[in-house]
Parts: C-alpha cells; sequence; structure tokens
C-alpha cells in the first residue's frame, strides 16, 4: 500500500496525470503515467532510449563480457553515463581524465600502455574513437552513429611499427 501512495504523490513521476484526472480516463493513468510507460519500474532503459533514440544500452551492456574493465570516454555534451554505470553492476566502470583523453587522442604511447593495462573496453561517446580504430588500438564491438555517437571499442595491441 505504501508503494502506491508514493507513486501516487510523487511529484516528479506522477501516477495521476492532469489529462487523465481531467477527463476521468482511468486507462489513461496507465499509459500516461511514466509508471505505465515503464511497466511499473521494471523498464530500467526508458529514458536511456527517450534520449538516445534507441536501444543502444542495453545492447551495449549486453555484449560485455563478465568481469570486463571499462573505460568511458566522454564529451561534455554526451554526459549520460549512468545508465551504463547501473546496468552491469559486474563490469568496473571508469571515466578516463581529460588529460588522459587528449593523450589518446594524440596518440602518446604511454597513454595507450596505460589504458591497454588497466582496461579491456573503452566506451567512447562523440567521435573520440575514430582515430583510436585508425591507429590499431581497438576493434569496434558495437557502434550507434548519429548525433549521439557511441562505440564499444574492444582493446587490442596494436601491431608493432615495421
Amino acid at each position: 500500500m505504501l508503494l502506491a501512495y508514493a507513486c501516487a504523490i510523487n511529484t516528479s513521476k506522477p501516477l495521476l496525470s492532469i489529462s487523465a484526472l481531467r477527463h476521468a480516463d482511468i486507462g489513461a493513468l496507465v499509459t500516461d503515467s511514466i509508471w505505465g510507460k515503464t511497466d511499473w519500474g521494471r523498464d530500467r532503459y526508458y529514458y536511456a532510449r527517450e534520449h538516445f533514440g534507441d536501444d543502444r544500452v542495453p545492447t551495449i551492456l549486453a555484449a560485455l563480457p563478465p568481469d570486463s574493465r571499462v573505460a568511458l570516454v566522454a564529451t561534455i555534451r554526451s554526459h549520460w553515463i549512468y545508465h551504463y554505470l547501473l546496468g552491469r553492476p559486474d563490469v568496473s566502470f571508469a571515466v578516463l581524465s581529460r588529460g588522459l583523453n587528449s593523450r589518446l587522442k594524440e596518440g602518446q604511447q604511454a597513454a595507450w600502455d596505460a589504458v591497454h593495462r588497466d582496461y579491456d573496453y573503452l566506451l567512447c561517446m562523440g567521435d573520440t574513437c575514430q582515430s583510436l580504430v585508425q591507429h590499431g588500438h581497438g576493434t569496434v564491438e558495437q557502434e550507434y552513429a548519429g548525433q549521439l555517437t557511441t562505440t564499444l571499442l574492444r582493446l587490442v595491441v596494436p601491431p608493432a611499427p615495421e
């Protein structure tokens, strides 16, 4: 009963929408409220789908093996990383510093050595992974292009220069 009261009076995610109350439409309580849209909170990726416009978060998370170590490389405008952090508690996520991001993009070997030592994957949000793939540091496991590009890059040891 407490859950029903909490859902009904939650101001940020109200069960009783204004339009449903005006029209006394009980069916609209289910379809218009966030609780109905998310199957009473069971759909944890509802907001991620709304934000990205696709199922990239659950798809990328499903592609990661258990106990993976993932470094997040995010640009300022693509800051929706918390869905990844909450979706797989068995995966270790870390956000790379801006300095390390810059050194990686410049192709500095010491930065690559540190990343290869500490992580199995890079999850790049924005266009930051394109040069990394070109230099042979990883293979693309999943990629979503468009306004909010997201790439899951499996790190590999780059080929030795000839």
